[in-house]
């Protein structure tokens, strides 16, 4: 298989583990059932962002994502990929 294919497979995984995980902590919320750790702090980050203006959770678990991936970035950036990446920003 060529790189570039590769590529392709790889991203089409992460993204369709991303929508999975979504509709999972989508129904989770909705059911009222809880949520994971890191839904739970990005609520808090939503609810934080939204005193000072009118935001999307979309926008609180952008800036969480931003955050971490740049500690990560930091601390050992031959771990940063195109998965990482797609996952902090989709």
């Amino acid at each position: 298989m060529t790189k570039s294919k590769e590529i392709i497979k790889k991203s089409l995984v992460v993204l369709l583990g991303m929508v999975f995980m979504g509709c999972g902590i989508n129904l989770m919320v909705y059911a009222d059932i809880g949520a994971d750790p890191f839904t739970t702090g990005v609520m808090g980050v939503f609810a934080a962002i939204n005193r000072i203006g009118d935001y999307s959770f979309g926008t609180a678990q952008v800036l969480v994502n931003i955050f971490f991936v740049s500690i990560g970035f930091f601390l050992n950036r031959k771990k940063i990929g195109l998965g990482t990446l797609l996952s902090a920003f989709a």
